[in-house]
């Protein structure tokens, strides 16, 4: 893996693209001086460090999201509730279908950034895309309703836990 680090105006714009309200709150939450570094792989995964710690990702599509350790980040964005039976699917990759769901929380459209937790200890497995709006979540019975782009164990995960 290649790292180096970056100019702050640079990281400022990419934190500009992050859905409302969680690039500003980032903005808000970075001290006055900071460093940005940037860890590239070679699948074109990109992890944002900022003095050391991972705070933004970028996937190979160009995708930008918080990682999965990033509590206060996450905590922003809509809530997607799984059941026991959906968690060692979701942590292999799977798409998270409506017979996993127990709850939604928070409003959100279709192709909105979601985070994916368990129903027990409501701890983030997942970033997904939402393929329908929340009330479309609710109203389904069946199919795919989350498309997974960021789940615990895969490459993502394993680049920034491994620097």
């Amino acid at each position: 893996m290649r790292r180096h680090f970056i100019k702050v105006k640079d990281f400022r714009r990419l934190l500009e693209s992050l859905p409302e309200p969680l690039g500003d709150r980032l903005s808000q939450g970075l001290p006055k001086k900071f460093n940005v570094e940037v860890g590239e792989a070679e699948e074109g995964f990109k992890v944002y460090l900022v003095d050391g710690k991972p705070l933004l990702l970028v996937d190979g599509d160009g995708r930008v999201m918080p990682p999965l350790t990033a509590s206060e980040s996450l905590a922003m964005l809509p809530r997607v509730v799984v059941d026991r039976g959906a968690i060692p699917h979701i942590c292999n990759g799977a798409d998270v279908m409506r017979p996993g769901i127990v709850q939604v929380e928070g409003e959100f459209d279709g192709k909105s950034l979601v985070v994916v937790v368990d129903v027990d200890h409501r701890k983030p497995l997942a970033l997904g895309v939402a393929l329908l709006s929340s009330r479309e979540v609710r109203r389904c019975e069946k199919g795919k309703m989350v498309k997974t782009i960021h789940y615990v164990g895969d490459k993502i995960w394993n680049l920034y836990r491994n620097l």
